[in-house]
């Protein structure tokens, strides 16, 4: 059976994690098992910008259960399967499918191409991926919120209306259950656009305890949170949206999210720089509802 030339459908931005399929290929990458289905409810990591990990979860089928080692994004004409950081055209192209690659272990049972299979992503490690997503991105609200004194002339603004350090500023983004790491470049280019890092070392601890103020009111607001999905596909845009008392902020963004601030019994962030000094680091941790 010819690899498809279509994008998968998908339901995780919808929080499914339980979803019937068909194969549509199986092939290998890199010695492992790659199956793709007709649609499914697995998070993929994107190698563009690949800040969520893989969801985690079951994929059984008549020749049994096998535990994904990863759901990652390939990309395919119909003839080959590029997977991951192999995929190097641009999502859109002509006649290419974009596709969630459920990679199996080498060892385990593979479904033929036509079967019907479940797809069972671990609920729960998707929800600690989820917390530690949404507390990201408001996490980086707050920073760009006590950061705003800083810039000299006008730079790029959220939807709170302070200037974007988050997205001005940041080199990576690593996104861990129930928290997240973010690493922020202070170098000429920033300094160009009009932010004055002058005493930000000795700053940090008060910039970090303002910030903390600021989500002990937003995270006590518990404001909603939607994703906004323009279509089933896996290439269709996904919006990240959060009311605020301050505003709403949207962000684009393929990741899973909690639906309210009400999830969480709070958010904190610590502040560091690495050890050349030159990035600064903020580190986000998210407690859920109902623990201490």
């Amino acid at each position: 059976m010819p690899l498809p030339r279509t994008d998968s459908l998908v339901t995780y931005p919808t929080g499914s994690v339980l979803e019937q399929a068909t194969v549509l290929s199986t092939t290998t990458w890199s010695e492992q098992p790659v199956v793709l289905t007709d649609l499914t409810p697995f998070h993929p990591v994107d190698p563009r910008w690949p800040d969520q990990g893989t969801d985690l979860g079951i994929l059984t089928s008549a020749a049994g259960s096998a535990n994904l080692v990863q759901a990652t994004i390939g990309a395919t004409d119909g003839s080959e399967l590029f997977v991951g950081d192999h995929v190097t055209v641009r999502r859109g192209t002509a006649g290419w499918g974009f596709v969630v690659a459920h990679v199996l272990p080498s060892d385990g049972p593979v479904p033929a191409e036509g079967e019907s299979v479940m797809l069972a992503v671990d609920a729960v490690h998707r929800a600690a991926l989820s917390a530690g997503h949404t507390a990201c991105h408001v996490a980086a609200l707050a920073l760009n919120a006590v950061l705003a004194d800083r810039w000299r002339r006008p730079a790029d603004t959220d939807g709170l209306g302070n200037p974007d350090f988050d997205q001005l500023a940041i080199t990576s983004s690593v996104i861990k259950p129930f928290a997240a790491v973010d690493t922020y470049r202070l170098g000429k280019s920033l300094r160009k656009k009009g932010f004055d890092p002058t005493d930000m070392h000795a700053a940090l601890p008060a910039i970090a305890d303002r910030a903390n103020a600021t989500l002990v009111r937003w995270v006590t607001g518990g404001a909603p949170i939607e994703l906004e999905i323009s279509g089933p596909r896996l290439t269709d845009l996904r919006t990240w949206v959060c009311r605020l008392p301050e505003g709403t902020q949207r962000i684009p963004c393929g990741g899973t999210h909690l639906s309210s601030l009400r999830e969480l019994t709070a958010i904190g962030i610590e502040l560091s720089y690495d050890a050349v000094g030159s990035e600064l680091v903020m580190t986000t941790s998210a407690t859920p509802a109902g623990r201490g």
